[in-house]
């Protein structure tokens, strides 16, 4: 076959129809959906296809196939993740537009039976998604071409149709000059992607609608007018109703008083029905939704309906782990109920049009919009992170692609147009800049319906910086930010930032506070929100293990994994967004609790405030506050007094006093909860925790108390020396201290080792992609032969302390081993560390049967110094193999902060609790630090029936300005204990 289409930039589509805005069609239109199974060939180029798709006579020699489906998906070809580099780097020497010489073709055919009342309408084929290009022939005909991957094709296919059955063909190539604007960081997987329908319609229809709604007069009056495209000319009459509204207006212009306003937290939609009719005759009838709301730019501030607006959004890359860019409406709603339970009001399209249903959501919902034409041509002048415009880097001012660039942003609006939720149109990502985008940029402003304009690229070429009426920048350091502030003179928006590769989303409390550090910030969107992975064969893989070129794991991203598990990344985003703060002040008069509400337009009649005090982690009152905060207000409330008698906390502390808990740590804890069922969450969703410690005794004061009590007649301190090993036996439990390694090796229950290794000093943690991305392993090299290589300089016997010094490669720490009954407490003088390290602590492992763990610290499922939400502190329990899942590139995971004890016990409850002087971190993992860092993927990771316990004194933050080269922040970074650490380790039968 040939395809001379596919090697033209200036020919992007051949008799596609006007794309136009999509809204229901109740007489006029009916649609027939053409998903499900089509018969199919595959083909290494499209010279190499043959015309068997063609003849219907010749189908049934084809295979078959889904659609929608990706055709790498289903076995035919490979699929391909790269971010920067075109998928051809390396294997095709060409520039644009040349496209490679292997060009896997797909070539597809289905049959249609048109009946005879069909053939009196107009037959339309709609394609909703194709990658990359499509050639679409009926019964043999040659009908139309399209590119544009993410924007609907239609194609008018009357004239080529026949009673009976008729055969649809389309021809889909993997590369085509469009593939060159395509360059985004995603997978390359060719296919009809989205959905396939027949349109039968009527020959007078209503074809085109733009509603266009304005404010006026302080937003006290809203003025509506319908432009109204038709098939044919006619002495045409209008009939429209809306459902807020009792009249039925004449006149595509309508009035309203006192409208409501749309916005993401009062998303008031107005429903329209009209009526399309000619001398009393209906012709068509079509119903779709519109909202007031008013976007503008007043200085350098931001404003949606009158009030600054901040935006606390999220990119996201359309994606489903078994389906990749054929997702469903089901996981579009999980996805965006997702987005309003964590407190994210707004959603970047990154970096294409998204499916329909999205934008139709995001209006009843309430989330805000930025819409982002499908545009990225990174690959021609980036190379390894470096600006290098080059001779061929498009479309800058280069008037071939002119066109083909600009149909893509018409595409775009014409189908989009009537979205209140969009607030921004974006001219592409990471494309440069020139002539041609800034054209686009006046494109949209000639639309004139109230929408900014977004681009980022010209941060990189500032010819036209006009083009964008924001400063937009991506990953920007907090200070490079505060600069602008003080200095720019437009909004700035940060339209990707806090990378969430891996184990990261660290200090986003310092990006979210520069919201009241200058008017002219505006917010920002994550990096992302779900994980590209992709399910094949039961392995979850990123780039690693399909065809190359490839970035690797490097779309692995996601605040949600590809199932849309979760991760406690978002559990960080859902505080740091949170439209409620809660501050708990103490005073010298009782103290303050000190809400602010920073929502625009809805006061805190939506929520609840439950609060409780908690003694130990286990709850003893609760209460609710009676709290009423307008819009962007701030009001402070008394601290309620902790009523429960003495007497009936002490009944409370009973449970806990066989396990010799620290005591009287008393912690207040406030809420903000939702009130009622939402279309998005249920009564009760929490919108915000915070804790803060009310009375928090001198831990060292107490284990200098405790060490008297323990040196009383009665208690067992007893060592017994001997040749290689130091021990200790109190009742069925013994211990045993290694000379020569200067480590606890055994914890022995009726002479049966607890310990599956030793209790050893730790130094090293899997390293995360941000560590690896930063690339501090060269000076943190001697932490990781400190934790793989240790013995023992000595030691001596001082009375009933074992004394030892442990070389940890090129560190020497001090530790004293003391007994007290069945308890081991260490004494650990860690060395002086010149430069930051990873951790330092201890670490052995156990036997899997000490699954149940709980623990009395942060309530987080994963929390670190730079990732702790609202501090709050409660026992929890878990199960370290189902309650906690490896990041899918293996690293530094399940980390618990702020702890007060550990404890794990198997199913007798046997067990041990661990308690330090100070605050500690720790986590319970199946797998070592060690056997994390080796393996590419989960699947890679060991069989293991080992848990491997970290008591750590500290360790370094996880970061997140971004994954290749910003360090964890200055005051998350750990340089060893400041002074002495001591651990206890208890055990218990």
């Amino acid at each position: 076959m040939q395809a001379e289409q596919s090697l033209d930039p200036t020919v992007f589509q051949e008799n596609r129809l006007p794309v136009h805005t999509l809204f229901s069609s109740h007489s006029a239109v009916r649609e027939v959906s053409l998903n499900g199974t089509w018969h199919f060939c595959y083909y290494d180029s499209p010279q190499e296809a043959t015309s068997l798709f063609l003849k219907q006579k010749h189908i049934a020699q084809m295979q078959s196939i889904k659609v929608p489906a990706h055709f790498p998906l289903q076995g035919y070809g490979v699929a391909q993740y790269t971010n920067t580099v075109y998928p051809w780097d390396g294997l095709d020497a060409i520039r644009p537009p040349e496209i490679p010489g292997q060009n896997p073709t797909g070539c597809y055919a289905k049959v249609y039976a048109v009946s005879r009342e069909e053939m009196d309408k107009d037959l339309i084929l709609r394609f909703d998604g194709v990658d990359s290009a499509l050639y679409l022939y009926v019964n043999g005909e040659y009908v139309g071409y399209k590119e544009d991957s993410f924007s609907p094709g239609e194609f008018l296919i009357t004239p080529y149709v026949h009673e009976g059955d008729n055969l649809i063909s389309a021809m889909v190539l993997r590369y085509s000059t469009g593939s060159w604007l395509e360059d985004q960081d995603f997978w390359r997987m060719p296919g009809i992607f989205r959905s396939v329908s027949l349109l039968v319609c009527e020959k007078a229809r209503i074809t085109d609608l733009f509603v266009r709604p304005t404010l006026g007069n302080e937003y006290k009056i809203g003025k509506v007018s319908f432009e109204v495209s038709t098939s044919q000319v006619g002495d045409y009459e209008y009939h429209i109703t809306l459902d807020k509204q009792e009249n039925t207006y004449k006149s595509k212009s309508i009035t309203i008083e006192n409208p409501m306003l749309w916005s993401a937290e009062e998303p008031n939609l107005y429903h329209y029905t009209l009526e399309l009719s000619e001398h009393g005759t209906v012709l068509d009838t079509v119903t779709g939704h519109f909202g007031f709301r008013k976007i503008e730019i007043r200085g350098r501030t931001l404003y949606l309906n009158g009030k600054r607006l901040i935006l606390r959004g999220v990119n996201r890359h359309e994606f489903d782990p078994y389906k990749g860019r054929f997702i469903t409406e089901e996981l579009i709603t999980k996805d965006l109920h997702l987005m309003k339970q964590n407190n994210i009001n707004a959603l970047r399209t990154s970096h294409y049009p998204n499916h329909p249903y999205v934008y139709e959501l995001c209006d009843k919902l309430g989330i805000y919009m930025m819409d982002e034409i499908n545009l990225e041509t990174h690959g021609t002048w980036m190379v390894a992170g470096r600006v290098e415009k080059k001779s061929y880097t498009i479309p800058d001012d280069n008037l071939q692609w002119r066109d083909a660039v600009l149909d893509r942003a018409i595409s775009m609006t014409g189908r989009d147009k009537n979205h209140p939720a969009i607030l921004f149109y974006s001219c592409g990502n990471e494309s440069y800049g020139g002539a041609i985008i800034s054209e686009v940029a006046s494109y949209f402003r000639s639309l004139a319906n109230n929408t900014l304009v977004h681009y980022e690229g010209v941060f990189h070429d500032r010819r036209y910086n006009h083009t964008s009426d924001v400063e937009s920048q991506m990953y920007a350091r907090i200070e490079d930010i505060r600069k602008y502030l003080r200095t720019g003179d437009k909004p700035f928006l940060l339209c990707e930032y806090a990378h969430a590769m891996g184990n990261s989303v660290g200090n986003l409390d310092e990006y979210v506070a520069l919201e009241d550090e200058g008017e002219a910030y505006c917010g920002g969107f994550i990096w992302d929100f779900v994980d590209q992975s992709l399910i094949i064969g039961g392995k979850e893989k990123a780039g690693f293990g399909f065809s190359g070129p490839t970035d690797g794991y490097f779309c692995i991203n996601g605040l949600v994994d590809g199932l849309r598990n979760p991760s406690a990344k978002l559990e960080q985003v859902a505080y740091s967004y949170s439209p409620i703060t809660i501050v708990i002040r103490r005073d010298t008069q009782g103290g303050s609790i000190v809400i602010r509400n920073k929502n625009l337009f809805v006061s805190t009649e939506q929520y609840d405030f439950p609060y409780s005090y908690t003694l130990d982690g286990t709850v003893i009152e609760t209460g609710m506050l009676d709290v009423e905060v307008g819009p962007l207000e701030t009001r402070s409330y008394p601290i309620p007094a902790l009523r429960h008698k003495k007497e009936q906390r002490e009944e409370k502390q009973k449970e806990e006093e066989q396990r010799d808990v620290e005591k009287e740590e008393y912690q207040l804890i406030v809420r903000a909860v939702q009130k009622a069922d939402t279309p998005w969450a249920k009564k009760g969703h929490t919108i915000v925790s915070v804790g803060s410690l009310m009375e928090s005794p001198d831990t060292t004061e107490e284990a200098e108390d405790e060490e008297k009590e323990n040196g009383e007649i009665g208690t067992n301190n007893a060592l017994i020396a001997g040749d290689m090993h130091t021990g200790h036996r109190h009742g069925n439990f013994s211990f045993l201290i290694n000379h020569h390694l200067g480590e606890l090796v055994a914890i022995q229950h009726k002479m049966l080792n607890i310990l599956q290794s030793p209790v050893k000093m730790e130094f090293w943690r899997a390293p995360t992609d941000n560590d690896i991305g930063v690339n501090p392993l060269l000076p943190y090299r001697d932490c990781k032969l400190a934790s793989l290589y240790q013995v023992a300089e000595g030691f001596h016997l001082e009375g009933d302390v074992f004394h030892t010094t442990i070389r940890c490669g090129t560190y020497q720490v001090k530790v004293s081993y003391r007994f007290v009954n069945n308890k081991v407490i260490m004494e650990i003088e860690a060395p002086k560390f010149s430069s930051d390290i990873p951790c330092f602590g201890i670490s052995f492992s156990l036997d899997k049967s000490y699954q149940n763990v709980s623990y009395y610290g942060n309530e987080m499922r994963e929390s670190y110094c730079d990732r702790k939400g609202g501090n709050v502190l409660r026992r929890v329990s878990f199960n370290p193999y189902k309650d906690q899942k490896p990041y899918l590139h293996p690293q530094e995971y399940g980390n618990r902060f702020d702890v007060r004890s550990l404890t794990l016990t198997d199913s007798k409850n046997k067990g041990m609790t661990i308690r330090s002087n100070r605050s500690f971190e720790c986590s319970v993992l199946p797998y070592s630090c060690h056997e994390l860092e080796e393996a590419t993927y989960i699947h890679d990771l060991p069989d293991t029936d080992k848990l491997h316990v970290r008591i750590l004194e500290g360790q370094s933050g996880v970061g997140g300005d971004d994954s290749w080269g910003a360090p964890v922040h200055e005051k998350y970074r750990y340089r060893g204990p400041k002074e002495k650490w001591v651990v206890e380790i208890e055990v218990f039968e």
